[in-house]
């Protein structure tokens, strides 16, 4: 058993939490989470655009020592190497946003991505003004083409909060703090160098890496790196290291800059590295930046920024500036991790958390439906769900083959959730419909429950935001499942030709749009979607996975499957269509 200094490994982010709140100057936690937010977060929302990051434990002090003045107005914290849930990210965004609204930035993983971004709509169809930053600066590997998962975020999302802070700081709107970070994430790349696997509390050390030998491109969760090699000296290593981030070749191009340009460089300790190795290390990048690639090393940042537990190794991170980027990498913070704040003890006191359990707009201005269409929408929904619990067996066996086999389980369980729950439903508000369903589906669990859930709220939210003075018509049903599509394609990261879900939902989009367009009949409409999302859904046999479990089976079995999620996509729109074409 590794050798840690804790007490019991399964409270060791909250006691984390409580030992930062006594010891870091400006911060406090939330009551009920692992969040830690501003202590002057009253005059955050009502004067600057709130700042949120998070994800799992284990990076320290990524993310709450980035809480602060000019950095973070909250960190959400997860279990160890895990994403924080959907709800503690929307208590701290509910925690944090006034009237300038809440820049959320996220690390490119995926259940960062689904919770965050999941916390991000659900706060949006409150009324709030969320926008979302995915920051991916890992250049170990070439770009993957058709592949969704990307380049990983990695130490140099740091550099995005410090220059998106000190943008909020500035009293600047969403919008322009979010270009502001989005340029920042553009102007980024980073890749680390161990000598030793991390630990994770209360297990056995991973040891794959031999008394001799070093990985490159590795990620911070101890994923193993895209390189396994003998020890080098540290200069031979560092320029290795260099070598990936300034690649120009097809495929690895992911730093634009050229002689003479201005670059911060972050020289971050992965987590046991000692000051005199990463004193070497920047010793080495400085000279090499300076002599070697032409450009001018404006601010050197060492120490450590985002580590891997007791990982032993370092990362380099580039970041090219403009005059503007300059001038907020300098701006002030009182975020305690950053280089040259003080810390004051004080004593633990957490702010109350907001209520969570309203999920409804209360300003919204979706009108509402006649009593004959309510009706009619509800028996879509239960048709829905019993459609697709007629099919939960075969859905069983088609995930068994390429998946882990808990598709039908988690669709029929999220079937019956909803089935005992519509005669609460206010079917007249679409808004609170859709709301309710979410609030349901999003306990059914897994990434079935994140992806449909996201698909619900998205649709409450542009019907709680529906700003026309006239009641709904089927081209704006339309536009909110369109929404709804593209919020699931925006989180989740796949789209259509990559074997999910999406390759019925899509078309299925398209088709409505384009019966629309064309004028088609009502009826005719209803048999092009069904036809276009079934169609959709069978030819995923033939389709290489780039998303989900399926991603790891072979090709030749691939074929021989369709995608479960689509054909169960597929499966409830064509009996929705045939009960409204009824």
């Amino acid at each position: 058993m590794s050798k840690k200094i804790l007490n019991n490994p399964s409270e060791c982010v909250e006691e984390m939490l409580e030992g930062a709140e006594i010891s870091q100057r400006g911060v406090k936690r939330l009551e009920g989470w692992n969040v830690l937010v501003r202590e002057d977060i009253d005059f955050v929302k009502a004067n600057r655009v709130a700042i949120i990051s998070g994800g799992g434990s284990g990076h320290e002090p990524s993310h709450g020592g980035w809480v602060g003045e000019g950095m973070l107005s909250a960190a959400v914290a997860g279990g160890v190497f895990a994403s924080p849930s959907t709800n503690a990210v929307l208590a701290a965004i509910l925690t944090v946003t006034g009237p300038k609204g809440c820049l959320v930035i996220i690390k490119n993983y995926t259940g960062d991505r689904l919770n965050f971004g999941l916390a991000a709509e659900q706060a949006k169809a409150r009324g709030l003004k969320v926008e979302v930053v995915v920051v991916g600066d890992d250049c170990a590997l070439p770009n993957r083409g058709k592949g969704i998962a990307g380049r990983r975020g990695v130490a140099g999302t740091v550099f995005v909060h410090k220059v998106a802070g000190a943008a909020a700081e500035l009293g600047l709107s969403l919008e322009e703090v979010k270009q502001v970070a989005e340029k920042a994430s553009k102007s980024i790349a980073t890749i680390g160098v161990a000598t030793t696997v991390c630990t994770l509390p209360g297990k056995e050390r991973n040891e794959r890496l031999g008394e001799n030998e070093c990985e490159l491109g590795l990620g911070i969760h101890g994923e193993p790196g895209v390189v396994k090699q003998n020890m080098e000296s540290c200069d031979t290593l560092v320029n290795k290291t260099l070598a990936y981030i300034f690649k120009q070749e097809e495929g690895w191009k992911y730093l634009n800059v050229a002689h003479g340009d201005k670059v911060a460089l972050m020289v971050n300790n992965l987590g046991s590295t000692t000051p005199m190795e990463l004193s070497v290390v920047a010793r080495r990048a400085f000279g090499s930046l300076t002599n070697h690639y032409k450009v001018k090393v404006e601010r050197l940042l060492a120490g450590t920024f985002m580590s891997s537990l007791d990982m032993a190794g370092f990362s380099l991170t580039v970041f090219v500036l403009d005059e503007q980027l300059l001038q907020y990498l300098d701006a002030p913070t009182k975020a305690h991790a950053w280089p040259n704040t003080i810390a004051t003890p004080k004593i633990s006191s957490p702010f109350p958390c907001p209520d969570l359990s309203s999920k409804q707009v209360s300003s919204s201005t979706c009108p509402k439906i006649s009593e004959k269409d309510a009706e009619l929408f509800k028996n879509c929904v239960k048709t829905a769900c019993e459609s697709v619990k007629e099919i939960h067996q075969q859905l069983t066996e088609w995930d068994q083959k390429v998946g882990d086999g808990d598709c039908g389980d988690t669709l029929a369980s999220g079937a019956d959730l909803l089935l005992n729950s519509l005669s609460s439903f206010d079917f007249t508000k679409p808004d609170a419909a859709f709301s309710s369903i979410a609030v349901i589906i999003e306990r059914m669990g897994g990434t079935s429950g994140a992806i449909y859930t996201i698909l619900f709220v998205s649709i409450a939210g542009f019907f709680s935001n529906f700003a026309h003075s006239r009641d709904l018509n089927l081209n704006d049903w339309v536009e909110a499942f369109e929404t709804g599509v593209n919020s699931v394609s925006r989180y989740g990261g796949a789209t259509k030709g990559d074997r999910t879900m999406l390759d019925a939902l899509i078309p299925a989009v398209e088709a409505l749009k384009e019966s629309l367009a064309k004028g088609e009949s009502f009826n005719l409409l209803l048999s092009s979607v069904s036809n276009a999302a079934t169609k959709g859904a069978n030819e995923t046999k033939s389709l290489k996975a780039h998303a989900g479990r399926s991603s790891y089976v072979p090709e030749e079995l691939l074929k021989t499957v369709p995608d479960p999620g689509a054909m169960a996509v597929a499966q409830w729109i064509s009996a929705v269509t045939k009960l409204l074409s009824s």
